[in-house]
């Protein structure tokens, strides 16, 4: 089958070509000014670009935050009453599973920033993390499986949402989706001092590509690891084939965004956008309707 076909492709490196198509309709009486952002692919150590970013209209410019360095483009748009306009952003990109095992090799620390999706100053979360410290070794590697395995043990995946869960949101709901799984990791490596983020971005191996979010935790002993609590839960249920657990994920997943809660300047001011996954506009006026799609070949 397909999905079979694409599952083998995960586990070894492949190269895509993607299609993001943004269209938004002005469904006002009166015209519209704004400002839209689009992510753009990131380049880490498992996914660099083999063309450059294409786009049907060209952006306004081409930004860079310096939080987390995540690319984007940005568009100063006006449409007239009813009128719609279509946006795509088309490039290739190489992509690399990371199966391998935590290296032993020390590396340095480095420091992290937690942010309100991934407070780990909530009671609910300070608890759990101080219980998690005292039943386990006090070491990063061990604290952030024990961490990895209260999440799986704890969530249920269901309700997806555009955007990012807050990770005490997804204490108390227990049903949240990838995103509320990969919050409640982070913060909770966060209030037992592990520098952790999450990473977001779009599967490349359904006919029907749907967002994911996962996440990564610095570890001494190997640098940057990958963790996906919502797929290795789900595969644990027989819900899910995809490669997904600490340590490894595949390569059948293209990063848009790393970090939350990301600082970005639009016209001279700075706003806030949980995850850099899906097209963002500013002002979010309710009459731009707004509407996406994904494809990969």
């Amino acid at each position: 089958t397909s999905f079979a076909l694409g599952l083998l492709r995960s586990l070894r490196p492949q190269s895509v070509s993607l299609c993001y198509s943004i269209r938004i309709k002005n469904g006002a009486s009166a015209s519209r000014s704004f400002f839209l952002l689009l992510p753009i692919p990131q380049e880490t150590a498992f996914q660099y670009n083999l063309s450059p970013v294409e786009h049907s209209i060209r952006p306004t410019m081409i930004d860079q935050e310096p939080l987390f360095g995540n690319r984007f483009a940005i568009w100063n748009l006006s449409l007239n009453p009813y009128e719609k306009c279509l946006i795509e952003q088309r490039m290739r990109i190489r992509l690399f599973p990371r199966l391998l095992p935590v290296s032993s090799e020390e590396v340095q620390p480095i420091p992290f920033r937690s942010s309100p999706h991934v407070d780990p100053s909530c009671n609910e979360i300070e608890s759990m993390a101080r219980t998690l410290r005292e039943t386990n070794e006090n070491d990063h590697l061990t604290l952030a499986l024990a961490i990895n395995r209260f999440v799986i043990d704890s969530l249920t995946y269901g309700n997806p949402i555009q955007g990012l869960y807050f990770a005490e949101d997804a204490l108390r709901k227990e049903v949240v989706d990838c995103g509320g799984y990969s919050a409640l990791f982070v913060a909770l490596c966060h209030a037992c001092g592990i520098p952790a983020r999450i990473l977001s971005g779009f599967w490349t191996t359904t006919n029907t590509q749907s967002m994911h979010a996962w996440a990564e935790v610095f570890l001494p002993q190997g640098g940057w690891v990958a963790v996906d609590p919502s797929v290795e839960q789900l595969r644990k249920l027989g819900r899910s084939r995809r490669v997904g657990s600490f340590g490894s994920v595949g390569s059948d997943r293209i990063v848009y965004g790393i970090g939350c809660d990301i600082p970005v300047l639009i016209n001279g001011t700075e706003q806030i956008v949980d995850i850099l996954q899906t097209p963002s506009l500013f002002p979010n006026d309710p009459s731009l309707q707004v509407s996406y799609t994904f494809s990969t070949v």
